[in-house]
């Protein structure tokens, strides 16, 4: 029996979702760890800090979740929390050093990857996956809202 569209595509989705798994080689990292320390650097203001109900907003993922993947990132040394002076309800959390290099070397490993299947896709192909999964995402997203 043919797998339907809608079926195939979930399983070309969760083929992609294990590939990419651990991107970036870098050990003792987990792909959301890697993810997470991507979003702090990108989400961060000119201070270097985020506050944690930023994260968990910008990303959609429930307050107990980022709390938990924040401090097994403490625990490595990657982030630092601390608590805003003016309102200690407040945390924010910034990159370690250590955090900034582990992350630099995960998002060169993850852009080498990526360089090399665009290079086997080719420039058309590549723009053509380009333009379908921000199709498939948007389509996605308006169906969630």
């Amino acid at each position: 029996m043919e797998l339907s569209q809608g079926k195939r595509l979930s399983e070309a989705l969760n083929n992609m979702k294990r590939t990419m798994g651990r991107p970036h080689h870098t050990p003792g990292l987990s792909q959301g760890e890697f993810f997470m320390l991507k979003a702090i650097s990108e989400l961060k203001d000119r201070d270097g800090n985020i506050k944690m109900s930023s994260i968990t907003t910008k990303l959609n993922i429930s307050n107990p979740a980022v709390s938990q993947m924040i401090s097994g990132l403490e625990e490595k040394e990657l982030v630092k929390r601390t608590v805003c002076k003016s309102d200690r309800r407040v945390v924010f959390v910034n990159l370690t050093n250590h955090g900034e290099d582990i992350l630099a070397h995960a998002a060169c490993m993850f852009d080498g990857i990526m360089d090399t299947v665009v290079a086997k896709l080719g420039k058309e192909d590549s723009e053509q996956l380009i333009t379908l999964i921000n199709k498939l995402y948007n389509s996605m997203k308006e169906g969630n809202e």
